[in-house]
């Protein structure tokens, strides 16, 4: 396993978690999120072929994000937590704890909007 560097985690990510869902006059969701924590971590968007490989097999994910391990990825139920770095906002699709060793998350993302 390489080693993470203070220098690679040099973007503030702040990790949010929803707390509340209702329906608008539309019949939209309408999600209020509370930040949990900031933490630092990389972001960094795929490369092309990466991207095209994924959409061969239905994948959205348009970012990978390394961090250290978090637990509360671990605990939150799937589709909970969203990360906010600057005015862009992501969704994860998918949480690899690195080698099983609390260690490290590599983050499958994609970019959801920016506000």
């Amino acid at each position: 396993m390489e080693p993470l560097s203070i220098g690679d985690l040099r973007h503030s990510l702040i990790f949010e978690q929803l707390s509340t869902r209702s329906p608008d006059a539309e019949g939209f969701s309408n999600d209020s999120y509370t930040t949990i924590d900031t933490v630092q971590g990389s972001i960094n968007p795929l490369s092309e072929r990466e991207l095209n490989l994924g959409r061969t097999v239905g994948s959205t994910t348009t970012h990978k994000v390394t961090i250290r391990y978090f637990a509360a990825l671990a605990t939150s139920p799937r589709g909970t937590i969203r990360i906010r770095y600057g005015s862009r906002i992501f969704t994860i699709n998918q949480i690899i704890n690195v080698e099983e060793r609390n260690y490290r998350h590599d983050l499958s993302v994609t970019e959801a909007h920016r506000t």
